[in-house]
């Protein structure tokens, strides 16, 4: 899942959020399961040197997923189907020295 709901009135998400299902950061919003099976964001974190496209899918919903910490992409995925009003497809850059 790798992904985040939290509430609309947080215009960000901060840096360094534990992993854990409700951290306190995120004012009530929900980490899911990453791809290694852990709760919470899994970094991007290229190689040395080189640059690194990650992409990021943003949505607006119509209403709160409702879905517990650890949720699977698939769980995340269905409750979407049915939630989303807009989705966006943004791009970010990453370089690490």
């Amino acid at each position: 899942m790798d992904g985040v709901e939290h509430p609309p009135d947080i215009g960000r998400i901060p840096a360094g959020v534990p992993t854990g299902g409700r951290p306190d950061e995120l004012d009530g919003g929900v980490q899911g399961t990453n791809e290694r099976g852990n709760v919470g964001y899994l970094p991007v974190c290229p190689p040395p040197g080189e640059s690194y496209e990650q992409w990021f899918t943003l949505y607006a919903c119509q209403r709160d997923i409702g879905l517990e910490p650890g949720a699977s992409r698939d769980a995340l995925e269905e409750e979407l189907e049915s939630a989303t009003l807009v989705s966006k497809l943004k791009m970010a850059s990453y370089r690490r020295e």
